[in-house]
């Protein structure tokens, strides 16, 4: 196969996997600055810009109003594979968890807001920018979604949803051991 062949194939791969096998690229609309732009559903009204269903769906699914997977900027390699949401890194209860090289911190909003250590506005910040509440770059893991400002007000909210919700107990290391049989008696 040529050089010119193997480039092709692979944009045709990595396109496939950006956009989803089957998926319909997201609709562009051109700006008066020229550059074509996502174009984004109406922001959500009622229960879901409270922070309800929306706020939910973006932390576990990662799906905006309209159910299409969240865009983002940088970081999220693993969502290209397997579009997921917060959840996928953070855990469904928010508290984050230890791995072998990293430590996935905790997101609830009573560990975000502790002491003034983050505000509404220094989490859009981390969400959007990958800046943690200091101006220190957030892991390149981490995903720099495109988000509305209703979007992140329904994250945010749900964020403070799950200060209610109990953590998840620690899954078990493998399957139960049978118990030794008892010893025989005369």
């Amino acid at each position: 196969m040529s050089v010119r062949a193997c480039l092709l194939v692979s944009l045709l791969l990595v396109t496939l996997a950006f956009f989803g096998c089957g998926q319909k690229p997201p609709a562009t609309t051109e700006t008066p600055s020229g550059p074509a732009s996502t174009a984004k559903a109406p922001g959500p009204t009622g229960p879901a810009a409270a922070g309800g269903d929306l706020g939910e769906q973006i932390y576990t699914k990662g799906t905006g109003p309209d159910g299409q997977h969240l865009a983002f900027t940088k970081g999220g390699a693993k969502f290209v594979a397997k579009p997921g949401g917060c959840a996928n890194c953070h855990g469904t209860d928010g508290l984050g968890h230890k791995m072998p090289k990293m430590t996935i911190p905790p997101i609830r909003a009573s560990v975000l807001f502790a002491a003034g250590r983050y505000t509404e506005q220094t989490i859009r910040k981390a969400v959007v920018t990958g800046m943690d509440e200091k101006g220190t770059p957030l892991d390149p893991v981490m995903p720099r979604w495109k988000m509305t400002d209703d979007e992140l007000v329904a994250l945010v909210s749900y964020l403070k949803v799950l200060d209610t919700k109990p953590a998840n107990p620690p899954k078990p290391a493998g399957p139960a051991k049978p118990m030794p049989a008892a010893p025989k008696t005369k």
